[in-house]
Formats: C-alpha cells, sequence, structure tokens
C-alpha cells in the first residue's frame, strides 16, 4: 500500500542480480516512475496519488532499494541498475 492506496498489481521480478518489486495503479497511458539512489517507489506517493486517476502508473523500487532484493554481484550504478530492471521490468509485461 502506497500512501493508503490499493495497488492494482504488486509483483516481484527476478533479474539478474535480485528481483526488482513493483506496483500499478490507475487507467490511462503509462508512466514509469524510476527513483533516485538511495531513495525507493515510496518518493512518488502524492505524484501517484494525484496521477493515477489519469495515467497508468508503475513504481519500480531498484535493486538495493525499497522491497527489492539484491546480492553481493548487484552494480549499485546508473547502468547496472538500468541494465538489472529494463529486461526483467518488460519481460514481466506489466
Amino acid at each position: 500500500m502506497l500512501c493508503g492506496m490499493t495497488f492494482d498489481e504488486i509483483q516481484q521480478v527476478p533479474v539478474a542480480a535480485g528481483t526488482v518489486y513493483y506496483r500499478k495503479v490507475g487507467n490511462g497511458p503509462d508512466v514509469l516512475f524510476i527513483h533516485g539512489w538511495p531513495l525507493h517507489g515510496e518518493t512518488y506517493r502524492a505524484l501517484v496519488e494525484q496521477w493515477s486517476g489519469r495515467f497508468t502508473c508503475h513504481v519500480v523500487d531498484l535493486p538495493g532499494a525499497g522491497q527489492s532484493t539484491w546480492n553481493e554481484t548487484t552494480p549499485i550504478s546508473l547502468s547496472g541498475h538500468a541494465a538489472a530492471v529494463c529486461p526483467g521490468y518488460f519481460a514481466a509485461g506489466p
């Protein structure tokens, strides 16, 4: 639950360096929310609450942040997060 909101879909997607946790809520064109470091998806709670009436909001926790998992091989870098999140997230078909 994010800011008292119930999400349509809450999932963990396995990726090479752990799992990526994501939540989906709302209807309309897709908007993907990816936080900075060392934050997590709840950073966008107020914005998601406002936008979910007009957009389908996809909120991601990067590996090692929020509820996503990581391990000793997880690269904690911009390129490492992109490599982990993009294939796993889009393969899941949110």
